[in-house]
């Protein structure tokens, strides 16, 4: 049990950063931070993903949250930055 806990924090002083925010992200979070990364409207990530405008403005918000980040534009950056977009 103790050498899975040890092996649990080399893992976890391994990740970088950014790379621990990233894995905060679900899949399709990921997938519209690739879209503002290439400076898609909600309009077209919801088309494009088959959802409502209201839920990718919902899940926008998510994902300013999780990243520390306050508009799309910063999340634009983040994700070129992190090579998302």
């Amino acid at each position: 049990m103790e050498e899975q806990s040890q092996s649990n924090k080399v893992v976890e002083s391994s990740t970088s950063p950014s790379e621990a925010k990233v894995a905060l992200l679900t899949q399709g979070e990921r997938e519209i931070l690739k879209s503002l990364a290439i400076g898609a409207s909600n309009k077209e990530i919801a088309e494009q993903l088959q959802l409502s405008e209201r839920t990718i403005r919902n899940r926008v918000s998510e994902i300013l949250g999780k990243l520390g980040l306050n508009n799309r534009t910063q999340a634009a950056i983040w994700a070129r930055e992190h090579e998302l977009g």
